[in-house]
């Protein structure tokens, strides 16, 4: 390389400017990402008319149906509750997210049940080894398929992290997040109702320092807990039992009882998780719908195609006369070249 043609101070000083804006662009795409998936999807629910069955469903929905829990976790209140309960450290919630996209660049992105924002006091900060300074961040998924839960709730956390890290940060910057699985089986087989998976040393057992932790509660091994001795257990099957059953409500959790209280036994609350229901049907429907035309259409095309065969091989004709005898547009002689 010539020197005239070395770059200069102010064209890297340019590419480095412009390569700023870019991250920070894609930052705003996220969020405002987002903006339009929830936009997209109230208009979507405007026009929905649920049936009559689906009304029915609604009417016995728990909070442990998907559509049921997006609506609650609007509550920051009720979200809240649910996280100090399973973690055991008191916390206040700034956001709440429920269905929030995270888009992994070149990899699989992932859409949480609901995503929040939490702090807890600083007085609390030593009793709890998944806070970071700055507040963590939280995705609690509802679970009711057998899944890979370990995976999942590792992939969700480190997307999490990941999407809020901004570049040039210190390692020991990085946000603290918190992955909370509510599911309806046992996800070990333990029969315990309550799960923690925070990394520690295999000999000595000592917790060590990590960005992420996980917790799998379940609503399976519930009953056993009611009346354990160790509070927090104890305190996590009650709540475990509000989620279960549609029609039970506990004192102990008022923001969390009132708001399913709300959407259980009010019209409008019912109406709200029918239409939901209702669009998740309608778009199964519409997949499969599709998916049927497209085997349709791919059968009558073979014919197509073997109908010209037969066309050529009777006549003698070449490809193109053949083509033009059956009167098939030009622009489709390509599709046909090689298959007659």
């Amino acid at each position: 390389m010539n020197v005239k043609d070395d770059p200069s101070n102010e064209e890297i000083s340019e590419l480095q400017a412009l390569l700023e804006r870019q991250e920070q662009e894609i930052v705003s795409l996220r969020d405002s990402r987002n903006s339009t998936i929830r936009k997209l999807h109230k208009a979507k629910l405007k026009v929905i008319k649920p049936s009559d069955e689906i009304l029915k469903m609604a009417a016995n929905a728990s909070p442990m149906v998907d559509v049921f829990f997006d609506l609650l976790g609007e509550d920051k209140e009720a979200i809240g509750e649910i996280i100090s309960t399973i973690i055991g450290v008191h916390v206040r919630v700034l956001n709440t997210v429920p269905q929030y996209s995270i888009s992994n660049v070149g990899s699989m992105g992932v859409r949480l049940d609901n995503y929040s924002e939490n702090v807890v006091e600083a007085e609390l900060l030593e009793d709890s080894d998944v806070f970071g300074e700055k507040g963590t961040l939280v995705d609690i998924e509802v679970q009711n398929e057998k899944d890979d839960l370990d995976f999942r709730a590792f992939y969700n956390g480190a997307s999490m992290i990941i999407n809020k890290t901004p570049p040039k940060m210190l390692y020991k910057d990085l946000p603290h997040a918190i992955v909370i699985c509510i599911s309806s089986y046992d996800p070990y087989g333990d029969g315990e109702v309550l799960y923690e998976n925070i990394v520690a040393d295999k000999k000595t057992g000592k917790k060590r320092r990590s960005p992420l932790a996980e917790y799998f509660v379940n609503t399976d091994n519930l009953d056993r807990f009611l009346n354990a001795p160790d509070l927090r257990e104890n305190k996590v099957a009650a709540l475990m039992k509000v989620f279960r059953d549609a029609d039970w409500y506990d004192e102990q959790f008022p923001a969390f009882s009132a708001r399913k209280k709300l959407i259980h036994e009010t019209s409008e609350g019912v109406m709200e998780v029918s239409k939901e229901l209702q669009l998740i049907v309608n778009e199964q429907l519409k997949l499969i719908m599709d998916e049927q035309v497209k085997k349709v259409n791919e059968q009558a095309e073979q014919t197509r195609i073997a109908d010209m065969r037969n066309v050529k091989e009777a006549t003698g004709w070449t490809t193109q006369e053949t083509l033009k005898a059956l009167k098939i547009p030009m622009e489709q002689w390509p599709r046909y070249a090689n298959c007659i």
